[in-house]
Order: structure tokens, then sequence, then C-alpha cells
């Protein structure tokens, strides 16, 4: 007879978790209603960001051949079509939008200046550990930089900065030729598309979107 647990051991039946009961349903008014307005806004909101790209493109590509002719950053302007019409500006990427290391390589290659934001300055601190040490901070207080004090007492801390765009990289951006006006554009502004369209135009307006939502679902 083998006593050896591990030669006889069996192999332990796998445990099949309980099915989960199915969910009661209950009638909600109006939420076939709603389900249908999630949907179209999900598929709207597709169609937007894919008719903003090409306004975009656009928007982009007058500034860029308006500013190699300029040599300096055009007016903003009123883009028209139809019924529609907008306020199409060009700005600076925002301080809030950091450079990354790549971009800020670009456009030290291409002379184009940017600006420096230090959020923390570089300075020395008390460690916070010994603030509760009243003792330590009299002794500190009336001798301070004699001998005794612990050897990180004083804390280094190391300045915070970021790279950013300024109003000088765009006039040094639309002095350069069109190429470069163009490869760089991107990196240095951002654009803003503010539409506005005629207040008897709405159900028209309607009409071209279910047109444009039926046929991206074909």
């Amino acid at each position: 007879m083998n006593n050896n647990l591990f030669a006889t051991a069996t192999v332990a039946p796998e445990k099949k978790s309980a099915k989960k009961g199915a969910k009661a349903e209950i009638q909600i008014a109006g939420l076939e209603v709603y389900a249908a307005l999630d949907a179209a806004y999900k598929t709207i909101e597709a169609l937007k960001k894919d008719a903003r790209e090409a306004i975009d493109a656009q928007i982009k590509g007058y500034f860029v051949k308006e500013g190699a002719a300029l040599q300096a950053q055009p007016a903003n302007f009123r883009g028209v079509d139809s019924d529609a019409s907008a306020s199409c500006e060009l700005k600076k990427r925002s301080s809030r939008s950091a450079l990354n290391e790549q971009e800020v390589q670009l456009l030290e290659e291409a002379g184009i200046p940017v600006e420096t934001l230090q959020d923390k300055p570089e300075t020395f601190i008390i460690n916070p550990a010994y603030l509760s040490d009243t003792k330590l901070m009299n002794k500190v207080g009336e001798a301070l930089g004699k001998m005794g004090l612990p050897v990180d007492f004083i804390q280094k801390q190391e300045a915070v900065t970021t790279t950013v765009v300024s109003e000088a990289s765009l006039a040094a951006l639309f002095e350069k030729q069109l190429a470069d006006i163009e490869a760089l554009l991107p990196i240095l502004t951002i654009t803003s598309v503010k539409p506005t369209l005629a207040a008897d135009k709405t159900a028209e307006a309607l009409r071209l979107v279910a047109e444009k939502i039926a046929e991206s679902t074909k």
C-alpha cells in the first residue's frame, strides 16, 4: 500500500461559480428615445471630428500660404459656407501644453525661439520631519549653522521647468520659407473655429445631419 499522499492524491473537482440571476426588467418610459439620442450623439460626435479635421486642414493651409507671402502671421478671418459662418483663428499653443524634447530640438534646429517657465524655483528647504521638534527648532533659532544639526536638516528643492511656445516663436515661424512654416505650424499653434448658423436654418441643419448619419451607417 502506497502511503505517499502526493502519489495517491486525486484531481480536485473544478468548482463552478454560481450563475448570477438575470436582472429584473422594468418598463421605463422614454428610454427608447434616450437611447436613440445617445446613439445619434455618438455618431454626430464622430462625424463632427472628421469634419473638423478637414476644416482645420483648410485653415492651416490658408495661414501657411498667406504667412509665407506676408512673412508675418496673417490676421484671423471669418470662414463662410452657405448659411454658416465661423470665426477662424490661429493661436499659439497653450503654455499648459509643454513642448516635448523632440519638438524642442526641431525648433532649436530651425532657429525658432521658445520660452522656459519655472513652476518651482531651485531652493533649500527645512526637512518637514524636523519642524515639529520644538527643541531642535529652538536650537536652530539660537545658533543656526552650529554643530549638532542633522545632516539632512536642510533639503534642496529642484527647479521644475517646462518649455513652451511664446509670441516670439510665431513671429520667427512666419519669417521662414513656406515648407518650414508648413512643417512647424502644427507644433506651435492650434486652430479655433467658432461656428454660427442662421437661426431659421435649424430644421435644414437637422436634415443634413440625418443624411450624414445615414451615409455613415451604410
